[in-house]
């Protein structure tokens, strides 16, 4: 069995917060969902930090970011929901453009694409102390607020202070930039076990001898993590970008262990060939 087992039951998606928004793998049902909570919550702080969860999920998704999305829903009922997905979108090009090849004639090229690919994912360059400003977070304070503002029912504001002034204190805060990088390392996390979902259930990906032959687990669970290993570290060396992708990796990494049997096994066994064939 290649999947981890797991029972699932049916229960108050509240009940369980956030474990079940990030199980939830309909777009529009976590977005429905971090907005209901947000409505249910009386904590200011509490609101604010799951206006900073929907901030993170718009960013992967920006159709989330789009006026009169309920009417949107509406329109398209019926027709498959064409919704981008950054994150998926950014794995792709970095798998597909890593494994055309890179050269001394295109690496300059390629090490700026994939640049932009982790740019989806919101890995900023490597910055430390006063270096690292505002930029490198997914939106800025203008857009916390206008973004947030539009979900957030806050019946009270503290006395002498705004909304707005409250807000974009919290946003420069030191513990908000980790709990953006915390909402970031989970949202990969989420990506990821829906990426490796998708690729067990497709006939394409995990069969051979034009899609007759399903792979044997083990097989299967190899090319997972080889696919993991060109996006996260191999691709990303070649260019010079391997810092960069640590978190990213470290994110796709635990997923992969959590969600394939004996995961780690896998993992360790790619990484220690690559060593060995790098001598």
């Amino acid at each position: 069995m290649l999947l981890q087992s797991e029972v699932k039951e049916e229960r108050n998606p509240f009940s369980d917060w956030p474990k079940s928004f990030y199980e939830e793998r309909d777009v529009v049902k976590r977005f429905a969902l971090v907005i209901e909570k947000i409505k249910r919550t009386e904590d200011m702080e509490e609101k604010l930090v799951e206006g900073k969860r929907l901030e993170t999920l718009r960013f992967r998704y920006p159709i989330l970011q789009k006026e009169n999305l309920d009417k949107f829903v509406e329109t398209q009922r019926g027709k498959p929901l064409q919704i981008k997905d950054n994150f998926m979108a950014a794995w792709m090009e970095i798998l597909i453009s890593g494994r055309t090849g890179i050269s001394f004639w295109n690496k300059k090229k390629m090490q700026k694409w994939v640049s932009q690919q982790l740019d989806n994912f919101h890995l900023p360059e490597k910055k430390t102390g006063e270096e690292r400003k505002r930029e490198d977070i997914p939106l800025s304070d203008a857009a916390i607020v206008n973004l947030t503002l539009q979900n957030l029912d806050i019946p009270e504001i503290p006395e002498g202070q705004s909304l707005e002034s409250t807000m974009l204190a919290f946003a420069k805060s030191p513990e908000t930039l980790a709990l953006e990088q915390m909402l970031l390392k989970l949202e990969w996390k989420a990506f990821a076990k829906f990426w490796m979902e998708t690729c067990i259930k497709d006939k394409s990906y995990s069969s051979t001898v034009f899609g007759l032959v399903r792979m044997k687990d083990e097989t299967l669970a190899r090319k997972l993590a080889q696919e993991i290993g060109d996006v996260c570290v191999f691709i990303p060396r070649a260019l010079g970008l391997e810092e960069r992708a640590v978190p990213l990796r470290n994110a796709v990494v635990k997923a992969y262990e959590e969600m394939i049997y004996q995961g780690r096994s896998y993992w360790d066994e790619l990484m220690a060939e690559n060593k060995a064939w790098q001598k």
